[in-house]
């Protein structure tokens, strides 16, 4: 599966080494993989592109981590705990753009 995104703060500009993470919570990311975790930064332009096993976890979370000076971004993925969100699938998974405001650090 092919996990990506782009993270820009609030007025639109690039974010660049963002830690994103993505991690099976409760149970394994799958019977085959034995890593629980999967992480990669942003780029100069803010995109993050991570290619995974596709999860079969009914909880899996995503976290945006920049500088002190943004806030920090999550998303769930799975039904677990009544979230009933949609799964990450087989092939891409086009997260979007990730906005995060600032910290005032």
């Amino acid at each position: 599966s092919r996990v990506f995104g782009r993270v820009v703060d609030a007025k639109g500009v690039a974010v660049r080494g963002a830690r994103v993470e993505l991690h099976a919570v409760i149970s394994p990311w799958s019977p085959e993989e034995q890593r629980e975790r999967f992480e990669v930064a942003s780029d100069a332009t803010g995109k993050f592109e991570l290619l995974v096993p596709t999860p079969t976890s009914d909880w899996v979370s995503l976290w945006i981590r920049p500088s002190s000076y943004l806030d920090i971004a999550a998303r769930d993925f799975g039904p677990a705990g009544g979230r009933k969100r949609p799964r990450l699938v087989r092939g891409d998974n086009d997260l979007g753009t990730f906005e995060l405001q600032s910290t005032g650090a």
